[in-house]
């Protein structure tokens, strides 16, 4: 369907079937999407032009499509992310931007013909376009796993055990659960990690098992990696430097990354700052949000566009990126981006919420997201009507693990949210009992 539509001339929109309605029809809607291709029992009516069904192509009579005047600049696909003013926003990536990334990541990782990788990324997260095209621009295979196979830890080891899969991408999340299977592949195993920051401690853990691993950093909107680094030649270095996360590594072909301070003048070594993205990687932007493309989206003083990414990083001295954390709000959990904006203005619109902040915090060595509300006078929902509100709306990896109710949110002497306190206070909470925090905020 991907390769289908992209051969047509046309852009994809991948839509989870596991999503919400509402926000499946608010995707369709700021696409203008005409086209749905699906499988026959995902057959809802949405509204739009036309649905295909997968079964049935071989019995269905589709007009040949006129020439199609098609550049490099054209749209080949849009990803949704969460977005901070309440409604999911859909970046718009190239052609050029999709080709300069596939013929740069492969030479950039040694990813070769006769390399079989093992796809087990949802399609909505755009690093699943390193798993399917990556293998088929270089002549390799891509074996695709199903949804069961990547939420079972054990299984997914006994897979990469008994098939000849020689590369496997996943979150630092995901090669926890496999290490915690008893997962030791000894050699000629490639590991790609990204969508999260890689702790050091995890990196000595796979580097142990005999695998080359990659740290892989980019945005969705610079096309899926911009960065790559081989761990295995600068571990020693990072447990000399007593770094708690892996570096970013170099960027990859056709990527510029900058550091730079508020005037968009690059700091020294050593001082941390915005990091910025240049090259050819850059989306077109926000598919109908001019206003927020202009403002994440800049062209420097020597007319260069520009894409401001949200973390804070520096070089080191010898040479290296060093990343620090997010400079807005923005929170990345199991490597999905999340907008706390988001969550806590479907909160609000609950009607026995009157306020509702969302943070994440450490818990032992897990990160929970966690959604601190004030209700009105006489209510009290449960967690479990929260939750219910919220799934109408958000996907799971945005639905709060825990709720605790507040009487009033820290303020800083300015009079605005204090997250810093709020994070503190709530974390306090937690450790305080082992018990669920349903229980002891009585929701």
């Amino acid at each position: 369907g991907m390769l289908g539509i992209l051969k047509a001339g046309g852009a994809y929109l991948p839509l989870d079937p596991g999503l919400p309605k509402a926000r499946i029809e608010a995707m369709l809607s700021l696409s203008r999407c005409s086209t749905i291709v699906g499988h026959e029992r995902w057959g809802e009516d949405f509204g739009v032009h036309r649905y295909i069904t997968l079964e049935h192509l071989d019995v269905v009579s589709l007009e040949p499509y006129p020439a199609v005047a098609l550049s490099a600049s054209s749209c080949a696909y849009v990803i949704f992310t969460s977005g901070s003013t309440g409604a999911p926003k859909g970046v718009e990536i190239s052609h050029a931007a999709l080709g300069n990334f596939l013929a740069g990541v492969g030479p950039a990782i040694g990813f070769t013909a006769g390399a079989n990788l093992l796809a087990i990324t949802t399609l909505s997260f755009d690093i699943s376009l390193l798993e399917i095209f990556l293998p088929l621009c270089c002549g390799a295979c891509v074996y695709i796993a199903d949804e069961a196979l990547v939420l079972d830890g054990f299984g997914l080891k006994n897979y990469l055990e008994q098939q000849p899969i020689t590369h496997l991408q996943a979150t630092p999340t995901t090669w926890k659960m496999l290490l915690a299977a008893g997962w030791s592949r000894a050699q000629d195993f490639t590991a790609l990690c990204g969508g999260e920051s890689l702790p050091t401690d995890l990196a000595a853990a796979i580097v142990k098992t005999g695998s080359k691993l990659w740290n892989l950093y980019g945005p969705t909107e610079a096309t899926v990696w911009t960065s790559a680094y081989l761990v295995n030649t600068g571990l020693a270095q990072l447990l000399e430097d007593k770094q708690l996360s892996v570096y970013l590594g170099q960027p990859l072909a056709n990527t510029e990354l900058m550091v730079l301070d508020d005037r968009l003048e690059p700091l020294p070594i050593g001082a941390f700052g915005d990091l910025w993205i240049a090259g050819e990687g850059l989306a077109l932007g926000y598919i109908g949000a001019p206003e927020l493309t202009s403002g994440r989206f800049l062209t420097d003083a020597s007319g260069k566009r520009i894409y401001k990414t949200g973390d804070v990083a520096r070089w080191t001295h010898s040479g290296q990126l060093e990343y620090q954390g997010r400079s807005d709000l923005q929170i990345k959990l199991r490597g999905f981006r999340i907008e706390p904006g988001e969550i806590e203005m479907h909160l609000r619109l609950h009607p026995a919420i009157d306020d509702a902040a969302v943070v994440v915090r450490e818990y032992g060595n897990d990160q929970r997201l966690i959604a601190c509300v004030i209700y009105r006078e006489n209510e009290e929902p449960t967690a479990s009507e929260l939750r219910s509100h919220l799934r109408e709306v958000l996907p799971d990896y945005m639905l709060p693990q825990h709720f605790i109710a507040m009487h009033q949110f820290p303020v800083t002497a300015s009079g605005k949210l204090d997250r810093k306190k709020l994070s503190a206070s709530e974390e306090q909470t937690l450790a305080s009992t082992q018990q669920s925090i349903d229980r002891q905020t009585h929701l």
